[in-house]
């Protein structure tokens, strides 16, 4: 089952977990010096839940000084992460802060290593002066808070910005977007509302699911990816139906947690690359154009390896009964749309804003910003069979 035996684990940060881990901000932030700038969302949920005054009480008992932009949206754009990269610039902060979901987080990594290098972010992105991001200096170090179990980004170096010129939705990687700690704390994901809770817990599925169906999957990612969908098959319905089950929303954030690291070391597949897409060009939540793409690419591309897409079937929930791996995995498809159904994710990329008419640009899309992602695929695809796959989604 293993897809290759030589391979790399490299995982630099430090995460704290658990629930009332977020108390130890300040054991985290010690030596990073006394100056953050935390990013979070303009629409006061944090405010709401009290999450953003218990951390910045605790950010001024550790003798930070903390400036608060709440300005973070979902699907950040280039325009927002450049503008605030010029205020740290000129603020000179020690370190950044992402409390949120995925999107704070992904602005205070951009904001960290675009700031330090006095530019803007669109040359770090898929058809900028630098998409590789050679020679650049590191980033300020960076605090992952997450407050949804979902991208995984309290883990990964990737960053995930918005070019809304183009409605591109690419990402940036670099060493340094690891952020240096995270504070994994289910009790601050309690209040996060069903459909987020839904749509946040597809995203840590297919992480984990893409990944273990990924060219670049190892023992190691292989290992970790079963975990997180394990733990995610049997408590991602219970924390959607009881909000306030707090041992379902700490196993969906140890899923969560989990399931980055093999999306960052065994990268995900033309799912995600497609997702993007839609979202760049519907501003759709990220999770949802998975679970729209999700089942379409398993019944596409089963074949290639029928004995993984048996297993990734099993892990679902499809009973073996004496089936053969090719019959499991001709399963897979539904199998993955029934899961999904259990927490009203049984959508189409249709009810998600996608037309006939943009499915060419969201297939070209796919490989001209996000190819290493296509390459992981373990078909050979072409735009041809991309299109096809949204179009089987809609």
């Amino acid at each position: 089952m293993t897809a290759v035996d030589t391979f790399e684990v490299y995982a630099p940060t430090r995460v704290m977990f658990g629930r009332g881990s977020v108390t130890r901000l300040p054991e985290a932030v010690s030596g990073l010096g006394k100056k953050a700038l935390l990013f979070t969302y303009g629409d006061d949920s944090m405010r709401a839940s009290g999450t953003l005054d218990k951390v910045t009480d605790l950010l001024v008992q550790a003798g930070v000084s903390v400036t608060v932009d709440e300005g973070v949206e979902p699907n950040p754009d280039s325009e927002y992460v450049d503008r605030m990269s010029q205020s740290a610039r000129k603020e000179d902060y020690s370190f950044v802060i992402g409390l949120g979901g995925g999107s704070a987080i992904d602005v205070a990594k951009a904001v960290a290593i675009v700031s330090v290098n006095k530019t803007s972010v669109l040359e770090y992105l898929p058809g900028g002066k630098n998409p590789f991001m050679e020679g650049v200096k590191n980033a300020l170090p960076i605090v992952a808070i997450p407050t949804t179990a979902g991208t995984g980004s309290e883990v990964t170096h990737i960053a995930v910005i918005s070019d809304r010129r183009h409605h591109y939705k690419p990402g940036m990687v670099h060493s340094s977007l690891y952020p240096t700690v995270s504070i994994v704390d289910p009790e601050l994901m309690l209040t996060v509302p069903p459909g987020v809770t839904a749509s946040t817990g597809a995203d840590v599925l297919f992480h984990a699911m893409e990944a273990y169906i990924s060219r670049g999957a190892n023992p190691w990612t292989d290992m970790i990816a079963r975990e997180a969908i394990r733990l995610t098959v049997e408590n991602l319905e219970k924390a959607y139906r009881n909000g306030s089950d707090i041992k379902a929303r700490t196993n969906m954030a140890w899923a969560c947690t989990l399931a980055g690291i093999p999306l960052d070391q065994a990268n995900v597949v033309a799912i995600h690359a497609l997702g993007q897409g839609i979202s760049g060009h519907t501003n759709a939540a990220h999770g949802s154009t998975m679970a729209a793409l999700g089942p379409a690419y398993l019944r596409y591309t089963y074949k290639a390896n029928p004995a993984r897409y048996a297993q990734v079937a099993e892990w679902l929930g499809e009973p073996r009964d004496g089936s053969s791996d090719m019959e499991l995995a001709e399963k897979s498809s539904e199998t993955l749309r029934k899961f999904l159904a259990r927490v009203d994710l049984d959508i189409t990329a249709s009810s998600l804003g996608v037309t006939e008419e943009m499915i060419p640009a969201i297939a070209k899309e796919a490989f001209l910003l996000l190819q290493p992602l296509m390459d992981c695929c373990l078909v050979e695809l072409s735009e041809k069979d991309a299109q096809e796959i949204v179009r089987m989604s809609m």
